[in-house]
């Protein structure tokens, strides 16, 4: 399996079934957390018995490592036409990749907050005994979803835009004031399109203003 197979991610469209079990497993594993939830829990959340849940997958780490692959994939194919996209300076450019990653964390709350809170924690892992350690490529698909990143801030760098010194460090303190919203947002009944852009410009405003070089 290569990053690019992982950027495209599983299940596939149309997959209904795989899908609810995922939403429900990433809503179980982002409120008791992945060490305190069990597939009975998944279950439970998706309204089904074990077996409906067993049908699609044998484990739960097999439910992770789907997750995993589908929080890479939104925010790549989010983000990445941004990163590409012609005639935007470098402040523009960081500050639009900001706005679509701040709105993929809100609208797939449950998936990119287990994504972000549970990575570390299986990157030394294999998802079944004997196996080769799958997520090893959600990392080599983070790495290089983050080096978009780093080459529109380092673009930035060289042009003067950006008050930069170390630009690996300012691409992780962007990413991480983005990042946190998924300890704070929580969607709600009340959230409408417009108000979750709002949220995320807000938000992909002030992440970005502190790397902007001011007048002097």
């Amino acid at each position: 399996m290569s990053v690019t197979a992982i950027s495209q991610g599983r299940p596939g469209p149309g997959d209904q079934g795989r899908s609810a079990v995922l939403a429900a497993a990433a809503k179980t594993f982002a409120g008791r957390g992945y060490a305190g939830s069990s597939m009975d829990d998944i279950a439970d959340e998706l309204g089904a018995t074990k077996g409906r849940v067993y049908h699609y997958y044998r484990s739960k780490a097999r439910v992770l490592e789907d997750i995993l692959l589908l929080g890479a994939r939104t925010l790549r194919e989010a983000v990445e036409p941004v990163a590409g996209r012609p005639g935007l300076d470098p402040a523009a450019r960081l500050e639009e990749m900001a706005v679509e990653h701040a709105l993929v964390l809100m609208r797939q709350n449950d998936v990119q907050a287990v994504t972000l809170h549970t990575i570390h924690l299986v990157t030394g892992r294999a998802s079944e005994p004997g196996e080769a350690n799958p997520f090893r490529y959600i990392v080599e698909a983070r790495d290089a979803y983050e080096e978009l990143w780093r080459a529109v801030m380092a673009d930035g760098v060289a042009t003067g835009a950006f008050d930069a010194p170390d630009p690996d460090l300012a691409v992780r303190a962007v990413l991480g004031a983005l990042n946190w919203s998924t300890v704070w947002y929580r969607p709600s009944a009340h959230d409408t399109d417009d108000r979750t852009r709002r949220l995320a410009e807000g938000l992909a405003s002030y992440a970005v203003r502190g790397v902007l070089r001011h007048g002097d």
